[in-house]
């Protein structure tokens, strides 16, 4: 249930530039969302990496190596893509010949959202190590409203640009709770190492 909803969730933009904008965002949001997709790919890779890793911790201090990792991949991960946000405002006018101006400022702010997923990707992997569904499924519905509703007050006012900082929140909420949840569950197994010790 969770995947489902995620999957949707992460659509949902353009579901509603469909419905209630002009075709010009859709395109425009379309653009950026194009190249936006290549950063998607590198979380992607990180969590196709970390789930399995973090199934199978049993010790803090095994969790505390995989985010000293991770931590590590982040910090090249950011300059890279700030550094492509900075580039999109020449690079995206040169492959789109100008049509679509408004996309430089709506992949900037997808830029940002892929950094916070990026930076909180291995708490979700540890929140679905303790199988902690329930929460999960909850919470991404919630996200799911938050973001439906936000789109809905944002994009008659900001077009595509307001369906991406739709975007950024939904998923800063999501991710920043499944931090604070994780942050539970770093402690179960900090105890839990303590005892076998």
């Amino acid at each position: 249930g969770y995947f489902f909803v995620l999957a949707f969730f992460s659509q949902v933009n353009v579901f509603v530039l469909k419905t209630i904008a002009e075709d010009v965002e859709l395109a425009t949001y379309g653009s950026a969302f194009r190249y936006y997709s290549l950063l998607s790919l590198a979380l992607g890779a990180v969590h196709t990496v970390l789930l399995p890793v973090v199934q199978r911790v049993q010790s803090i201090g095994d969790l505390e190596n995989i985010l000293y990792q991770h931590r590590r991949m982040l910090l090249l991960f950011i300059p890279v893509v700030l550094l492509g946000a900075w580039a999109s405002q020449w690079i995206i006018p040169w492959i789109d010949r100008g049509k679509y101006p408004d996309a430089v400022m709506v992949f900037q702010i997808l830029a940002i959202s892929a950094i916070v997923s990026f930076a909180f990707s291995p708490h979700s992997n540890l929140v679905m190590r303790f199988e902690d569904f329930r929460f999960l499924f909850i919470l991404i519905n919630l996200g799911l409203l938050v973001n439906v509703g936000l789109c809905i007050w944002l994009v008659p006012r900001l077009g595509a640009t307001g369906s991406a900082v739709a975007t950024l929140i939904a998923f800063g909420s999501v991710n920043g709770s499944i931090f604070l949840r994780a942050r539970k569950y770093r402690k179960s197994l900090a105890s839990l190492t303590q005892g076998d010790s």
